[in-house]
Formats: structure tokens, C-alpha cells, sequence
């Protein structure tokens, strides 16, 4: 008679020690999962970023190349398509004292652009001429061979992720961008 009173008492104890032994794995089950949902939203980030930078060294490699490829061809001229990052609102060229005048920025719309304005004004050692914006700042600099314009500063918006620009090939004054 005795063992049968002990064993409920057993299976009592048993049953205690299950539920806070379940509790323990519910919060650690829990804890893995949230570290993993973390995981996977800064990888999705990341890789998000990495896009952007590819498209933006695209866009430069792709506009040198379309550039060189038609300054060779006098009188050309070739709309072309630019996939850009969607944060981007427009893209900014600068011609700045090449023909030795230094026209001022007061061409064109370099009013919207102070920093352009600036930089269209002081001496041709700036080589940079291609200005990406995005989100009120200067997102990219770099420059491109043979690049000319109608005015010292010409900018394009970026819709939906697209730039398109038409290019004409000038001969030795290299693309001009319309």
C-alpha cells in the first residue's frame, strides 16, 4: 500500500519539474528565434547596400564606356538608359574652366546647387565631373574622359530609379550630355 501512495507523489513532482523545465526552453526557443529574425534583417540590409554600390559602379563604368564608344562617331547621338539606387534624386555634371574663361554658374541651374556653383567657379584642377545626389547630399563623385556641355552645370533627375540622358558626340569636344 505504501508504494502505491509514493508513486502519485512521484509523477507530482515529475510533472512540476516538466512545466518549468518546458518554460526554460519556451524562453530560450524564443531568445534563438529573435537573434535569428535580427540576423536575417541585417544580412537583407546588407545586401540591399551591396546592390546600390553595384549599381552605382555600373552606372560609371557603363557611362565611361557608352562615352568613349561615341566620341568617336561625330554627330551621333544615342538616348541611353542608367539603372541607379531609387533613393537617388539626380545626377549632376560639371564642365569647370576647360575652355579657360571660367564661365560662371550663374548658367543653367548651378543656383540649386551651391556646392556645384563653387566648384564650377575655381581653377580646372577639380577633375571631378559627375555628382550624384541623393536625400539632400552628394551621394558619389567621380569623373568621366570626355565629357562636355552646352552649360557648365547640367543636372538630370533620377526617376523611379532610371536616369536617362541623350548623348551627342561633338568629335575632339568630346560627349555632350543633353
Amino acid at each position: 500500500m505504501r508504494d502505491r501512495i509514493n508513486i502519485p507523489c512521484k509523477k507530482r513532482y515529475k510533472l512540476k519539474a516538466q512545466v518549468e523545465g518546458n518554460v526554460i526552453i519556451y524562453v530560450l526557443g524564443a531568445f534563438i528565434a529573435s537573434l535569428i529574425l535580427i540576423f536575417g534583417y541585417v544580412a537583407i540590409n546588407n545586401f540591399i547596400g551591396v546592390q546600390d554600390d553595384i549599381l552605382i559602379i555600373n552606372f560609371k563604368q557603363d557611362l565611361s564606356r557608352d562615352i568613349d564608344s561615341l566620341s568617336t562617331q561625330y554627330g551621333s547621338v544615342r538616348k541611353v538608359d542608367f539603372d541607379l539606387p531609387s533613393e537617388l534624386d539626380e545626377v549632376c555634371f560639371i564642365v569647370s574652366g576647360r575652355d579657360g574663361n571660367g564661365a560662371g554658374a550663374s548658367v543653367g541651374n548651378a543656383e540649386e546647387h551651391s556646392l556645384l556653383s563653387y566648384l564650377s567657379r575655381i581653377t580646372p584642377s577639380v577633375k571631378n565631373n559627375v555628382y550624384v545626389f541623393g536625400g539632400g547630399k552628394i551621394n558619389n563623385v567621380f569623373h568621366v574622359n570626355k565629357l562636355s556641355l552646352d552649360s557648365p552645370i547640367e543636372c538630370k533627375s533620377v526617376r523611379n530609379g532610371v536616369l536617362t540622358l541623350s548623348l551627342e558626340a561633338k568629335g575632339r569636344a568630346g560627349v555632350n550630355i543633353q
